[in-house]
């Protein structure tokens, strides 16, 4: 297993040159979930005391992925950014192959639909290369979402934690057989079995945003 249940990912999150915040990862624990054992991934992502003067970002997201297949279970997010506020639990139910939201409204999902964080623990578990392209699937927000990540290159990456050698990683969206961009999102992992994200970096309409590893806990 590319991952255990203890690891903990903890990044800084910079807005161009300015020092927006934190953000982090985490495998929790395993729960069973409708008598399915689960991991329980944690995504969050906090801005500091001043950057929250301009925008205050506090992101948390719940997934609970069965340990056999990495296939999303349940998904929870608290969304708090600026004056936006969404809070949102939807239960992805496998054998009617349906994505239940509130009230009960209910959206198909393709086969392989996994929840955005399920979905990097998923990419950590493959094995891959340069010049692959590695197909997969995604729900989020009602929508389904076929990507396509290809692996560009490598590269050595030096921060706070140490020197890594990676794989430089970019999603892009499927359609109809043509890769097109899905945003601007790339992501360095590290170039050895366990692919832990060491630096991910998306450009905005204005500026960018960096995202990258400042303290790890391995699990175990």
């Amino acid at each position: 297993m590319a991952f255990s249940v203890g690891e903990k990912l903890v990044y800084s999150v910079r807005y161009g040159f300015i020092n927006a915040g934190q953000a982090i990862l985490e495998v929790r624990e395993t729960v069973p979930v409708d008598s399915i054992e689960c991991y329980h991934f944690i995504s969050e992502a906090v801005s500091n005391p001043t950057y929250s003067i301009l925008f205050r970002v506090h992101d948390i997201i719940h997934s609970y992925a069965d340990t056999d297949s990495l296939y999303t279970r349940q998904f929870t997010k608290h969304i708090e950014e600026g004056h936006f506020r969404a809070n949102e639990t939807v239960i992805f139910d496998r054998e009617s192959g349906m994505v239940v939201y509130p009230d009960d409204e209910m959206v198909e999902m393709v086969p392989d639909a996994r929840d955005v964080l399920a979905l990097l623990y998923h990419v950590r578990m493959l094995d891959f290369d340069v010049g692959d392209v590695i197909n997969v699937d995604s729900h989020y927000n009602r929508e389904n979402y076929s990507l396509a990540v290809k692996v560009l290159r490598r590269e050595r990456i030096e921060n706070a934690v140490g020197t890594f050698n990676c794989l430089v990683i970019s999603p892009v969206l499927r359609v109809t057989g043509i890769l097109q961009p899905k945003g601007d999102l790339t992501v360095w992992v590290t170039d050895d079995y366990w692919k832990i994200p060491i630096m991910m970096r998306s450009r905005m309409i204005i500026g960018s945003v960096q995202v990258m590893l400042e303290d790890i806990e391995l699990g175990g």
